[in-house]
């Protein structure tokens, strides 16, 4: 591949420096061009565009500074390099020179070798410098192409949460969803089986970025589509569909997202079903933290299940547990973002104890407010508007004319759902 011919342009009156210069240049294969004043080097610049120009100081009827103004006017015409060439050698004509725009400048008599050296190396910087740009520009475009790709992604993985929340007479729900980033490795949802049964869940990936993301939407959406024959939280037999236990969907998931298949990453998770006839949580988790209880009268507690989280060992054992729920209670889920917060200063965490604190003090408050209150408490201890975490938090809460409809023991007939 042949090598881009460059074009020197050579502005002076001296028919001998012409000569000179014309020869020293043309052996290196530049492609020459002469003006012998101001007025032609301004029109054959504009025409031919060199890549750099020669240019004499004392010419008649324009002399080299004005020519140099004159040039640097025209964008069009900023790349080109500036080298003076004259018998002016004051400082303050040097000074001149450079504050107009020129690259160098070179005092006559001047020496052939060094003329011919320094055009070689200020082509070479402006070479750089185009090449610089070049990248530049194309590290733009494709950083606005990630970045729309990653507000795509983000927008996709945002259609998963909830969009209403189911209309029964016997629950509410509230949620809070604030990545740390574009993407979150936090997901949540509530899913409504049938009139009696809601399955929740909340799950937080481990690391962060897009592999953590991907992970969580496929996580997500195999939990959500409880329609589809490969359904995790339902099971297709012989004789109709039946609602599986939330620690058998957990042990679904752990074998079908083993940790060394998703690039080392595992999550945590909690999973459950609510019944509206009973008025019971019953709930597995798998390496999280277990959901809080706030009572009625203020009274909350943590129910924390030592489990090992989906993906890390091969076979793990998972438990159902059930809470029994009164009118006026709420449960929240929620991922460790909050409590790992940190205090800016001396880097201590926010906390379990605040956090049930928080929301003991909101329990007055509408739902939705409960968890905004306690989102505002802890970006006041992290002293940031933003978390350093993902932070995610779902909320029922039983209202306080809520009745308790059946005390039956579950039958296989009861988690029977028709899809």
């Amino acid at each position: 591949m042949n090598s881009v011919v460059e074009k020197i342009l050579i502005v002076d009156d001296n028919a001998t420096n012409l000569q000179v210069l014309y020869k020293t240049l043309n052996q290196d294969s530049y492609k020459i061009y002469i003006a012998k004043n101001g007025l032609d080097a301004i029109a054959i610049t504009r025409k031919i565009k060199p890549a750099l120009i020669l240019l004499d100081i004392m010419m008649p009827e324009m002399d080299g500074y004005e020519t140099c103004e004159k040039i640097r006017e025209d964008e069009s015409l900023h790349d080109i390099a500036i080298i003076f060439l004259s018998a002016l050698d004051e400082p303050v004509n040097k000074v001149k020179g450079l504050q107009l725009g020129a690259v160098d400048y070179i005092t006559k008599p001047f020496q052939a070798d060094e003329v011919l050296a320094r055009i070689k190396i200020h082509l070479k910087i402006k070479n750089l410098e185009k090449d610089l740009k070049t990248r530049n520009k194309e590290l733009e475009n494709f950083k606005n192409t990630i970045a729309k790709d990653l507000d795509a992604a983000s927008r996709v993985q945002k259609s998963l949460l909830p969009t209403m929340s189911p209309m029964v007479a016997n629950a509410r729900f509230a949620w809070a969803y604030r990545p740390s980033t574009v993407l979150a490795g936090d997901s949540l949802n509530y899913v409504q089986l049938n009139s009696r049964f809601i399955a929740l869940f909340l799950l937080d990936v481990s690391g962060h970025g897009v592999a953590s993301a991907l992970l969580s939407v496929s996580v997500s959406r195999a939990i959500s589509q409880f329609r589809d024959p490969s359904s995790l939280i339902v099971r297709m037999e012989p004789d109709g569909v039946t609602i599986a236990c939330p620690n058998d969907v957990a042990k679904r998931l752990n074998h079908l997202y083993p940790m060394m298949s998703n690039g080392a990453h595992y999550f945590t998770m909690v999973y459950g079903l609510l019944d509206l006839q009973k008025l019971q949580f019953r709930f597995v988790t798998a390496g999280h933290p277990g959901p809080i209880l706030v009572r009625r009268g203020g009274d909350s507690q943590f129910f924390d299940i030592a489990s090992f989280p989906i993906g890390v060992v091969e076979n793990p054992e998972y438990e159902d547990h059930i809470l029994q729920l009164e009118p006026g209670d709420r449960l929240y889920m929620y991922s460790d973002g909050i409590y790992e917060a940190k205090k800016e200063e001396t880097k201590e965490e926010f906390g379990r104890t605040r956090m049930l604190n928080a929301l003991k003090a909101a329990s007055f408050l509408p739902l939705n407010s409960s968890i905004d209150a306690l989102l505002e408490k802890t970006q006041e201890w992290h002293g940031q508007d933003s978390f350093t975490d993902d932070v995610s938090v779902l909320a029922i809460e039983i209202p306080q004319n809520a009745t308790i409809i059946s005390h039956e023991e579950d039958s296989p007939e009861a988690m029977r759902i028709d899809i």
